[in-house]
């Protein structure tokens, strides 16, 4: 989803660590927010992904029950998950705006300048957990779609497009986002609608190959 970013200072009412920077997402900029508010489709996505997100949060203590997930304990602290919250979502006449931690690490065209299509081991073997990460949420994780006679619980489908990740390698970022070492972390958590098994149900080494053709189109931009 394209998306306007913006890093603030301060926000009344939140009080964060000293060592927290803060951004700020808006479907659009703020000159145009308010007049393609009524058009629905930018300011939907947002909402969805301030839903999915806060639900996901909700159920981090179902999600450390998963046997795979105690498994990767030492990539992430107990009680988190590789994904950057939403302190905060607030409704405008301009559309929802979305307070996220700033994230100071590597995308996809950082990475493809420094290693082109050569991926190191260690940001294989975290891409594959991550990978399996999402695969955690599809069987723990539930969401809550629709309203009214239409609300119903479905099963997470995490979208875990390529795009969606970064690469932490500062350590003083780590405690952050609950790392124990550098790795990628979900910066847009997001949920795939159609064909979820399809897109991602594979094996790793499938995924694999779909992240190095990412890497090379984002790189080549």
């Amino acid at each position: 989803m394209a998306a306007t970013v913006y890093e603030v200072d301060a926000v009344q009412g939140l009080t964060l660590p000293a060592d927290r920077e803060l951004v700020i997402k808006l479907g659009h900029s703020p000159r145009w927010a308010k007049k393609h508010h009524s058009t629905g489709g930018k300011e939907r996505a947002m909402l969805i992904e301030s839903g999915d997100t806060r639900q996901l949060q909700a159920q981090i203590d179902e999600i450390w029950k998963d046997p795979a997930m105690q498994a990767r304990e030492s990539e992430w602290e107990r009680g988190t998950i590789p994904v950057v919250p939403i302190i905060k979502s607030v409704a405008t006449d301009g559309g929802t705006i979305i307070f996220k931690p700033k994230v100071k690490g590597l995308t996809l065209k950082d990475i493809y300048a420094r290693h082109g299509l050569d991926v190191p081991p260690e940001m294989k073997q975290s891409l594959e957990n991550v990978f399996e990460f999402g695969k955690i949420v599809r069987r723990r994780a539930k969401q809550e779609v629709g309203t009214g006679v239409g609300k119903k619980i479905i099963p997470y489908s995490p979208d875990m497009k390529p795009e969606n990740f970064m690469w932490i390698e500062d350590p003083a970022e780590f405690p952050k986002f609950g790392l124990k070492k550098p790795g990628f972390i979900w910066v847009e958590f997001g949920t795939f609608s159609f064909g979820w098994e399809k897109q991602y149900g594979g094996p790793f080494p499938t995924y694999f190959e779909r992240f190095r053709a990412f890497l090379k189109i984002n790189g080549l931009e």
